[in-house]
């Protein structure tokens, strides 16, 4: 009997393992010449960072946009043209021993947007939320629902454009 109950746990563990590595990964509004720098689950929509990929790592990405909306039917694409991302982004890292908080902020039209992402290197599981703050000061977090694993580790590339840090008043 213990041996069967053994067996039936085994069987469980290996059918759970398998079950998450056929899990798709979360989709983006990257295209197949892009590089996923972020993406994850917002309800039913899906919130990306995309970059154009490149064989060189150590370059800095010559533009980045933010895509939101459900996928094939973009509604926000920000910057609207693949341009420098130095005049539209601000980003921010905190970091303690096993832990990084990655942020990225950036404007359109008075509303202003900030990208969080945590990870822990003890843990591969992220937590992300995106913060939108209407002109009248009223603020609203949207949580990812499947940011991925390693999240903030993706953002990394803002880092090598040297962009301003994301104001004080959106880091609390």
């Amino acid at each position: 009997m213990k041996k069967m109950r053994l067996f039936a746990i085994g069987l469980l563990a290996l059918a759970s393992a398998a079950a998450a590595a056929a899990a798709p990964p979360t989709p983006s509004h990257c295209v197949a010449d892009e590089e996923v720098l972020f993406t994850c689950r917002i309800g039913d929509k899906v919130l990306s960072f995309c970059a154009p990929k490149t064989n060189d790592d150590r370059l800095a990405p010559a533009w980045i946009q933010y895509r939101f909306g459900r996928i094939g039917a973009t509604e926000l694409v920000f910057p609207p043209a693949k341009t420098s991302p130095v005049r539209h982004f601000r980003y921010t890292t905190d970091k303690g021993g096993r832990w990084v908080v990655a942020l990225v902020q950036f404007s359109i039209d008075d509303f202003s947007y900030v990208l969080s992402a945590y990870g822990n290197s003890n843990i591969p599981e992220s937590e992300a939320s995106l913060l939108v703050v209407r002109p009248d000061g009223t603020r609203r977090v949207l949580q990812c629902a499947d940011p991925g694993l390693y999240a903030a580790a993706g953002l990394w590339r803002f880092e090598q454009l040297h962009l301003p840090a994301v104001q004080k008043e959106f880091t609390r």
